[in-house]
């Protein structure tokens, strides 16, 4: 729960996100802890679940922009190779914020 999170961790940036996870997008919030980047679906649109990532395994954090033309898209690399995209507002903050918690 989102509770759960603001309770046990520091949380450094959040605010509504949505992800795509195929066709269509699921939307939620978005959550950067000291510790890790937490997608919540919202509660009545839980396909799919909850997405965590820590910040260790993140590669990189990139701007990218949904249907080649608005600039509202972070596209998070995990050192896996796998690619998480999610649309945000404020995207260049998302990214500053999320490469500085990489960097601490």
């Amino acid at each position: 729960m989102l509770s759960e999170i603001l309770s046990s961790e520091v949380v450094i940036h959040r605010g509504p996100a949505s992800v795509w996870r195929s066709v269509e997008p699921t939307t939620g919030t978005l959550i950067l802890t000291r510790d890790r980047l937490v997608f919540k679906p919202d509660a009545f649109l839980i396909r799919g679940g909850e997405i965590s990532i820590p910040l260790g395994a993140i590669a990189k954090v990139e701007a990218s922009n949904t249907m080649l033309v608005f600039p509202n898209r972070v596209d998070v690399v995990r050192r896996d190779g796998r690619v998480v995209k999610f649309v945000v507002k404020d995207r260049d903050e998302w990214i500053a914020r999320t490469r500085n918690a990489m960097k601490s």
